[in-house]
């Protein structure tokens, strides 16, 4: 998962043969559809016969994870707020599903690509104890707004059972040492690829070339977000 630096807790050796790995996102828009489709791509590029997945079949891009043909556990999840609280018990049925197909298809080690409502609340605690449980933490702390009981209870959830963190940024990084638990064995500082646009129907634009070329960013204002990356590269277009 292109690994940069890597801190271990005191006392732990480090281990890096992960084994037949199971990697879960169970959201359906967005990012983490994507990200789980380039981690369990590039994983089972990289070992063949040693990947497997478990994802939304309404996933934006559930065509193309069935086309990577993998194994694969195929989840259903809900539609609206208020699904969210029916189908609570689908869920909970799931998430056993994920145990079983753990036990069955010998899993070593589970990989939560990105959290999502209840599938971080349950599937951490349903993954057996001996199978090794990576956590991928995108953000540091919670966006404004995001604050809710579930997702705290999600991210508690996440934490407690990790044996390794995963992040996508030192800044990151660097916050989660402080604050993860005590059995958390290794905090990795990684770096979050850009998206393969194959199947996509991405098209390069020109440039425009009467008028000065407008580079924005629309997001979040904090460190974590790459802000020195957007100005350097203002800066590297600025002398070109």
């Amino acid at each position: 998962m292109g690994a940069r630096t890597t801190s271990t807790a005191a006392g732990a050796a480090p281990d890096h043969t992960l084994g037949r790995t199971l990697f879960v996102h169970w959201g359906q828009t967005g990012g983490g559809p994507r990200v789980l489709e380039e981690m369990s791509r590039e994983f089972a590029r990289r070992h063949p016969g040693e990947a497997a997945v478990s994802y939304n079949s309404r996933a934006e891009n559930a065509a193309t994870m069935a086309g990577l043909a993998l194994p694969s556990l195929r989840v259903t999840t809900f539609r609206s707020r208020l699904g969210v609280v029916l189908n609570l018990p689908k869920m909970v049925v799931n998430s056993w599903r994920v145990r079983r197909f753990v036990i069955r298809h010998d899993i070593r080690t589970v990989v939560c690509t990105m959290e999502s409502i209840y599938q971080s609340l349950l599937v951490p605690m349903l993954v057996p104890r001996d199978r090794r449980y990576v956590f991928a933490v995108h953000d540091a702390t919670l966006h404004p707004g995001d604050e809710h009981v579930v997702k705290r209870l999600n991210r508690r959830a996440e934490l407690r059972r990790a044996d390794d963190i995963v992040t996508f940024s030192s800044a990151v990084a660097d916050v989660i040492r402080t604050t993860a638990p005590a059995t958390v064995r290794r905090v990795v500082a990684s770096v979050l690829p850009a998206s393969d646009v194959r199947g996509h129907q991405v098209t390069e634009r020109t440039l425009p070339t009467g008028r000065p070329v407008v580079v924005g960013f629309f997001g979040r204002l904090v460190k974590y977000k790459g802000l020195d990356l957007f100005v350097e590269a203002a800066a590297i277009l600025a002398a070109r």
